[in-house]
């Protein structure tokens, strides 16, 4: 991350111009779709290794579900001047606060910095991972569409679709 921010430095982009690049990205086709279906049956908890500066673009379109990630450091003029990360394996930490507080936690991900998430969690979904992901992980269940998600977290909370 600190070669990425010296190539902003270098190329004098500031966090506007990021964020007007990640504004252009459109969610997943579907993907909308299932966070409102979702959201009508249970709570929603997004957790990124990305950055809520970052992300808030995506995080807009998408009705903005909480959002657990790092953020960035600013000056005046909208210059990155470092990265702030929460914590280490995050997103492992997610999940067993919220099992220590008694929540069941189904997690879903698709890459190798999901794997200690989806390993922690009640029920963990990889979903449309690389090949090599899912070789590497199966133990883990691997859906590839959002009906396939919708039936599985379902059947898991036990209500009809």
């Amino acid at each position: 991350m600190k070669r990425r921010l010296e190539l902003l430095k270098k190329y004098g982009l500031t966090l506007r111009d990021v964020q007007n690049v990640i504004s252009l990205l459109k969610p997943l086709s579907g993907a909308l779709e299932f966070i409102d279906w979702l959201r009508s049956k249970t709570q929603l908890i997004v957790v990124s290794d990305t950055f809520s500066e970052f992300a808030d673009p995506l995080m807009r379109q998408l009705g903005r579900p909480t959002l657990f990630c790092h953020h960035l450091t600013t000056d005046s003029e909208g210059n990155i001047t470092d990265y702030n990360l929460r914590q280490e394996n995050g997103k492992k930490h997610v999940v067993e606060a919220l099992q220590s507080l008694n929540y069941k936690v189904i997690a879903i991900g698709d890459s190798y910095n999901d794997i200690s998430m989806l390993k922690s969690a009640d029920y963990g979904i990889l979903y449309n991972p690389p090949q090599s992901v899912a070789d590497e992980n199966n133990d883990l269940q691997v859906v590839k569409t959002y009906a396939s998600l919708k039936r599985i977290i379902s059947q898991l909370l036990n209500f009809e679709e």
